[in-house]
């Protein structure tokens, strides 16, 4: 149902029931005499709200879920992830009506109340849009699998692929399987923290780290065979999984600024960066021995493609940026602390804190 209140009178003045489902998106002519609806029903309609009239404009496989006006075009963005541009009319939308098939919207909820001008069932006026701006099916499942390195995913497609987290890349594609099938294959009997969350609300993969949980899980050097280290040596996963994502800040940091030294000639730590002049960098990096700036290849992300940060520093709100764009400025005002201080000072939150 499509409602056009009166703001003075704070009132519905008119309903025009147009779709056979919820409405979920609007558009209408900069004139405000005809409006553009789609929803749940897969429907685009074009509907005169001085005269009642309506036209269906086309129909698709997906829900609709936002509109957009561009000249005579309108774009439509539905639950699929392919964008689609289909004639409107918008300047004249008039034209649109001379085509026929329009009925009249009815003023009952739900009911296609229609008094059809022509005595038939709507037919779409458009079979094809104009142009279409494809997209790469959205995820829809998730698994977070028991070595905490790897999550299961399964996309619109109906396609099932395996992640590996510390390197932001899809390692196999098993193509149409069945998820649960798969995923029982793929259990093994390890037990180590959870160190990130997963979020796939936005059809895409987003892993959220959390201090101090985030530095919880360890594994040895020997399990995710990182040649000319220790066997024993326990990596953190975290902090391993940081130093990859932000090799680019750090080198092209490296690159601006070097290693600058402070008056008594040591390099600042953390702790000192209120001390420094805003004129200048406030993070310096740690290069004394203890400090393993090395990027293992379990934790090397590509920059073909590569993984975008979403986060936000001590001031502004939250931004996003893929990893290759990072040129080498941003400091503590724009990544937290924590992060800054493990990557550059090599220090994790103390060991009770991580439990």
């Amino acid at each position: 149902m499509i409602r056009l209140w009166d703001l003075g009178q704070q009132r519905c003045v008119h309903s025009y029931a147009v779709h056979t489902d919820s409405v979920w998106a609007l558009a209408s002519t900069p004139s405000f005499s005809h409006v553009y609806s789609g929803g749940r029903d897969l429907s685009l309609y074009l509907t005169d709200l001085a005269t009642r009239e309506s036209l269906l404009l086309c129909t698709g496989e997906h829900p609709i879920l936002q509109l957009a006006m561009h000249d005579d075009s309108i774009w439509v963005a539905t639950t699929d992830s392919s964008v689609h541009r289909w004639p409107a009319e918008g300047r004249n939308p008039q034209k649109a009506f001379q085509r026929g098939g329009s009925f009249l919207a009815g003023n009952l909820s739900f009911s296609r109340a229609r008094v059809s001008l022509e005595g038939s069932t709507p037919v779409p006026v458009f079979k094809e849009p104009t142009l279409t701006i494809p997209g790469t099916p959205g995820i829809v499942q998730h698994e977070i699998l028991n070595n905490r390195r790897h999550v299961l995913t399964k996309d619109t497609a109906g396609s099932v692929k395996l992640w590996e987290i510390t390197r932001g890349i899809v390692v196999t594609d098993y193509g149409k399987v069945s998820f649960e099938e798969k995923k029982e294959e793929l259990f093994e009997m390890v037990s180590i923290p959870a160190w990130f969350t997963v979020d796939t609300r936005l059809g895409s993969l987003s892993i959220h780290l959390d201090t101090p949980q985030c530095f919880s899980a360890e594994m040895y050097s020997a399990d995710l065979n990182i040649a000319g280290k220790p066997e024993d040596d326990k990596v953190n996963l975290a902090r391993e999984t940081l130093k990859g994502l932000l090799a680019h800040w750090l080198a092209k940091r490296k690159q601006r600024f070097g290693s600058q030294p402070s008056a008594n000639g040591d390099l600042l730590s953390g702790k000192d960066i209120s001390h420094r002049s805003i004129t200048h960098s406030r993070i310096e990096i740690d290069s004394n021995a203890e400090n393993d700036s090395m990027v293992y290849p379990p934790f090397e992300f590509s920059t073909v493609y590569p993984p975008s940060i979403i986060t936000e520093g001590s001031h502004g709100g939250p931004w996003r940026k893929k990893i290759t764009d990072f040129d080498g400025t941003e400091d503590e005002k724009d990544f937290p602390f924590w992060c800054l201080d493990c990557v550059l000072n090599n220090r994790l939150p103390p060991r009770e804190n991580t439990k």
